[in-house]
């Protein structure tokens, strides 16, 4: 384990985390627009090849670490910003969808 390894991996670890949260952003605006409607595979689909085309990166850097633990940490830098945001928005999605059936009940 050198330094060069250390940073070159944590260089990864922020493409992953920053591709995450830009794809989160992305996949949000096309869910609000409804432009997102029925592609929801293919959107998912490209997220897992960066993740995976990062993972071999990875897996070039630190050859003795186990790949499961490699694409573990991959998919934890890359998810966790789309799952965070997900939740997020369908959260926001259901207090308007509530706000809108209050106008309609009282007005």
């Amino acid at each position: 384990m050198n330094w060069a390894d250390i940073g070159a991996t944590l260089g990864v670890a922020g493409v992953l985390v920053v591709f995450g949260f830009s794809c989160d952003a992305w996949v949000a605006k096309q869910e609000e627009s409804g432009a997102a409607d029925g592609f929801t595979s293919l959107m998912v689909a490209f997220g897992v090849v960066v993740t995976l085309l990062m993972l071999a990166v990875l897996d070039l850097l630190w050859p003795t670490i186990n790949a499961g633990v490699l694409g573990l940490g991959a998919f934890v830098c890359s998810g966790t910003p789309m799952l965070i945001g997900s939740v997020t928005l369908d959260v926001r999605l259901r207090e308007k969808a509530r706000a809108a059936m209050r106008e309609i009940g009282h007005g």
